[in-house]
């Protein structure tokens, strides 16, 4: 089954005013949309909630696996280091999150941000398996498309993604990100605890090495 919902974005530094929710009358296979559009803001984002489980039949909207590609793309083109080297095609990105979203269990909760055009933005967290460790939850995937940035969308998308963690149970959120970058200044921002780097941890998309940021949120 895939649903939507959403949350609306009020704004660099507001809460969010209007809890989550889940549309009751959402069928198999159909998709619910809520418009709230944020009042502070040209650019009008809606944060949607897309469910999947991989043990029920059916394939994910091609206009959502299209959008995810495209995103996961401009992020690389851009410098981002997200798992990937420069150089990644369309065709590669696709079969990534197509391989992604087909293991995502009901531990796994991912958000898009969308404007008019599609979607310019992602975050998901997956939760642990490990039997001792099933309170804990490693948050990913926080892209912004380059049309979209600077105007708080990942910053709403973590706000988004911290609520729904609580709201699943989790009580313990962990993250990495390259040191120095504008989501290593973010995820301060927010109050996530950074508790080091490591030198040489990954590979940049240009191909040099780079230290990552390590991070943990107590939800509370």
């Amino acid at each position: 089954m895939w649903t939507r919902r959403t949350v609306p974005l009020h704004g660099l530094a507001r809460r969010m005013t209007q809890p989550l929710f889940r549309n009751s009358e959402s069928s198999s296979n159909t998709i619910a949309i809520i418009q709230l559009n944020g009042p502070m803001h040209t650019l009008d984002v809606v944060i949607e909630e897309v469910e999947w489980r991989s043990t029920q039949v059916g394939e994910p909207p091609e206009d959502l696996v299209v959008g995810l590609t495209e995103l996961l793309v401009d992020a690389v083109a851009s410098g981002a280091s997200v798992s990937f080297t420069g150089g990644i095609t369309l065709d590669e990105a696709r079969q990534w999150w197509r391989k992604t979203l087909g293991s995502f269990s009901d531990r796994d909760v991912l958000l898009v941000a969308r404007d008019a055009t599609g979607i310019v933005g992602s975050v998901y967290v997956s939760g642990c398996w490990q039997p001792n460790q099933q309170f804990r939850g490693e948050v990913m995937k926080l892209l912004v498309h380059r049309r979209a940035r600077r105007r708080g969308v990942a910053n709403s998308l973590m706000e988004a993604i911290e609520t729904r963690a609580r709201e699943i149970g989790l009580t313990l959120l962990v993250l990495d990100t390259n040191a120095g970058s504008d989501a290593d200044r973010l995820y301060q921002r927010r109050g996530w605890n950074r508790v080091g780097e490591i030198p040489e941890y990954s590979l940049q998309a240009d191909g040099s090495k780079a230290a990552s940021a390590f991070f943990y949120l107590k939800l509370t």
